[in-house]
């Protein structure tokens, strides 16, 4: 099944398997992104819009250490 315009807007994804599920064109500035499964390249997530402290959650799950 596809989803062409799907909303998520102050959604807890927390721990939420996305494995293979294509996020692009999706807003998900406003959602819970903590210990979401991913594949290893976050592919998952290209196109998709994040912000920047779901961007260190993301580096995390890509083994990138981000410092201040």
């Amino acid at each position: 099944m596809r989803l062409k315009k799907a909303a998520m807007e102050k959604t807890d994804l927390t721990g939420a398997e996305l494995f293979r599920t294509s996020l692009a064109g999706m807003d998900l500035t406003a959602c819970t992104l903590d210990r979401i499964v991913l594949s290893e390249t976050c592919r998952e997530l290209k196109g998709a819009v994040i912000n920047a402290a779901q961007a260190a959650v993301v580096a995390r799950i890509l083994g990138i250490r981000v410092e201040p």
